[in-house]
């Protein structure tokens, strides 16, 4: 199914008919919120935050953004971090679960995210919208641009990392993170907007069809070639507070005509290796640094939080 069938679907889905939970976003609003979080300390440093790994229900805890640092690293374009002002959010692995076939493995490994306030990567409009035009050819139209990423909510979710074994070393192949475990609520959320083109140009204040999709599930794979992310969606609207039969439906459809992403090659390399060293039960997992994360106030703050003995909450 091409991309003109996919959106005559979600337009009989309802997309552009509006949402039953709620009026739609204002156009041309900006995706992150002026941030106020004041910081006391600046880390210069080539890597990214280190996160604690943990493998039964006494493993320990880490702030949402270096539990969630995966989110700028694989970014196309410079995206910005919001975390809301006095965010307790944080997220940890509770259980380890390794099974062989042969010289293949596959790992499971649940975790949890627990705490107020919310964590979200906006994507640079003007670049974003660059990025698009070059790597689609869609005329006077741009459709499903990035708009934000956010994580907000109680999660239990799970990684299933799977891969081979050669002469003994194990190498990952894919790693899937859900983010709806036991049937529970999904609290990441993707912002995405269309453009129609006005004389000649696409601007971020031209944004239309405002859609919130809600994510159960993303993939990473190890590739030859440019990589790309799968997507499962749990709902589509235009409210980030809906969801009700009708846009839980709208997703589900969607699912069969979604193309995955492309992503940072560097960001996809670094999932794979994250998954390697939960498969080998390693007790922290050092991420390289995102490229294309701007520094802002709560970014400084958050990179001089980033060793292990402050990661722990």
């Amino acid at each position: 199914m091409n991309k003109l069938s996919f959106i005559i679907v979600l337009f009989i889905c309802g997309v552009r008919l509006g949402s039953s939970c709620g009026s739609e976003a204002k156009g041309g609003a900006p995706a992150c919120e002026p941030n106020t979080v004041s910081y006391t300390e600046i880390t210069d440093s080539n890597t990214g935050p280190t996160i604690l790994l943990g493998y039964n229900e006494n493993s320990k805890s880490n702030p949402i953004f270096s539990f969630m640092y995966f989110v700028p690293m694989i970014s196309p374009t410079m995206v910005e971090m919001e975390i809301s002002p006095n965010c307790l959010q944080k997220g940890r692995f509770v259980s380890h679960k390794i099974e062989y076939d042969g010289d293949k493995f596959e790992v499971i490994s649940e975790f949890e995210i627990n705490g107020t306030g919310h964590y979200k990567n906006c994507f640079d409009p003007e670049e974003i919208i660059k990025w698009n035009i070059k790597h689609r050819n869609e005329g006077d139209r741009l459709t499903k641009i990035l708009d934000y990423i956010k994580f907000e909510g109680q999660a239990f979710g799970r990684l299933e990392i799977s891969g081979t074994i050669t002469d003994g070393i194990k190498e990952v192949k894919q790693v899937k993170a859900y983010f709806n475990n036991k049937d529970t609520k999904s609290p990441v959320t993707i912002g995405i907007y269309d453009i129609y083109a006005k004389d000649g140009e696409f601007k971020y204040a031209n944004a239309t069809n405002r859609t919130v999709v809600r994510v159960n599930a993303l993939t990473f794979q190890k590739s030859q070639g440019e990589p790309k992310m799968d997507i499962e969606i749990a709902s589509l609207s235009q409210d980030e507070d809906c969801d009700s039969l009708w846009a839980t439906l709208k997703g589900k459809i969607a699912n069969f005509f979604l193309n995955p992403l492309e992503i940072n090659s560097e960001g996809n390399q670094s999932m794979l290796e994250f998954g390697l060293a939960l498969t080998e039960k390693k007790e922290s997992f050092t991420f390289t640094k995102a490229k294309n994360l701007k520094q802002n106030e709560a970014t400084r703050q958050q990179f001089a939080l980033k060793s292990s003995d402050s990661s722990e909450i």
